[in-house]
């Protein structure tokens, strides 16, 4: 049988459970011949030889089945610890993520309303600006019937400053008239007093 234990020799929880996972124990195989051992000694099925006081290398592997058992009752209760820790984060993982794919879905749906609402602004803008060029086609046309129309009317004041002029002309050549005929009117009057006499 394999020698668990040296002497007097100690092992603190890690050590033991660092020595057993490494194979420096056959754990499997003492564990076993101790629980036959402690069994029939409980049940009284101990033969004359086994029945004899219990030798130092049964204490030493009763000692190793015994540390052992609670190692293994330990490792148990952190199994279930981890068990349940990893039961509940795939709870709350599920129920992140339905809640996450319900935003995500509400996101979705808000994007597409958003897609839509710009395609009728992008439709709204096209037609904004059709309707912009058209108006400025408009006011060049407008611009440029303007201009001849400014020109026209720059062409009627100067037709009608000759106009003005011609007039003034006129109303010189009219007051010329009437001194001569103011003049031949006195020369008649006078004229008919000198044959009255």
């Amino acid at each position: 049988m394999h020698n668990l234990f040296k002497p007097n020799e100690q092992f603190s929880e890690e050590e033991f459970k660092r020595k057993a996972l490494s194979g420096q124990f056959k754990v499997l195989s003492d564990f076993n011949s101790a629980t036959i051992l402690k069994e029939n000694q409980e049940l009284g099925l101990l033969t004359t030889e086994q029945q004899a006081p219990p030798t130092i290398e049964f204490l030493k592997l009763e000692k190793s089945w015994l540390q052992a058992k609670e190692l293994a009752t330990k490792l148990l209760n952190e199994n279930q610890d981890l068990k349940t820790f990893i039961e509940t984060q795939e709870n709350d993982f599920y129920e992140i993520s339905e809640k996450r794919e319900n935003e995500v879905e509400i996101l979705q749906n808000k994007y597409s309303e958003a897609c839509e609402l710009n395609q009728k602004y992008q439709l709204t803008l096209e037609g904004i600006v059709k309707d912009v060029k058209a108006i400025q086609k408009e006011s060049n046309e407008l611009k440029i019937r303007i201009t001849a129309v400014e020109k026209e009317n720059q062409d009627f004041k100067k037709e009608n400053q000759d106009l003005k002029t011609r007039i003034t002309d006129v109303e010189k050549e009219n007051e010329g008239f009437k001194i001569r005929i103011t003049n031949v009117e006195q020369e008649l009057q006078l004229m008919q007093i000198l044959n009255a006499l």
